[in-house]
């Protein structure tokens, strides 16, 4: 009996490294994306820290300079909400690359068991075949 070859083996590794590839790039953005949230939650913490001792603050010199400190960490949040935007509108152009590449990958996955089951069949075929013409010359020798 000969062994099964999948004519499409070559092009079925290269849709599965694109979507390994296209896996790893998803998750590296959702990495960035929770380290930025991260981020943000430090300076929120630090910016109620702010409020809370320009409170205390007593001359004017200390209150501007509580103030513009408080507006540097606001505009950092707000740099930073940006930058995860833009990565959430790529993890989603992502996700749809992935997708798209699973599919490719699930249709040669698929073509490779619909060659492999027709194989199957004319492999049975050709034993059924061979075992007939042994029967038969058994039946006429006896």
């Amino acid at each position: 009996m000969t062994a099964f070859v999948y004519k499409y083996e070559t092009v079925k590794k290269v849709k599965e490294q694109k979507k390994n590839l296209a896996q790893s790039a998803l998750s590296d953005v959702e990495k960035e994306i929770l380290q930025l949230m991260d981020e943000v939650k430090k300076l929120n913490k630090n910016l109620t820290d702010a409020v809370f001792e320009s409170a205390k603050a007593k001359t004017i010199g200390e209150i501007l300079f509580k103030k513009n400190h408080e507006l540097l960490i606001l505009k950092k949040i707000d740099s930073l909400n940006k930058k995860i935007e833009q990565l959430k509108n790529k993890r989603e152009i992502l996700r749809q690359d992935l997708i798209q590449k699973t599919k490719e990958h699930k249709i040669f996955d698929t073509l490779e068991n619909n060659f492999k089951e027709q194989f199957k069949y004319e492999q049975n075929k050709k034993e059924n075949k061979q075992l007939d013409e042994i029967s038969v010359q058994k039946f006429t020798r006896g």
